[in-house]
């Protein structure tokens, strides 16, 4: 997990996974499909949806 994901706030958190949905469809636009940094991308953004459910 990153280091960072467990101690942000849940503000802060929702406004991440807007950015990281953004640069995984972006990606996927300019590069036309996944790539190496696409794949990372989806993974930070799995933590972050995990660490979410933790707030609810």
């Amino acid at each position: 997990m990153a280091n960072y994901v467990p101690t942000m706030s849940k503000k802060d958190l929702l406004e991440l996974r807007e950015i990281l949905k953004k640069t995984i469809k972006d990606n996927i636009e300019k590069e036309g499909g996944d790539t190496i940094g696409t794949v990372s991308t989806y993974a930070e953004l799995e933590e972050v949806e995990e660490r979410l459910k933790e707030l609810v």
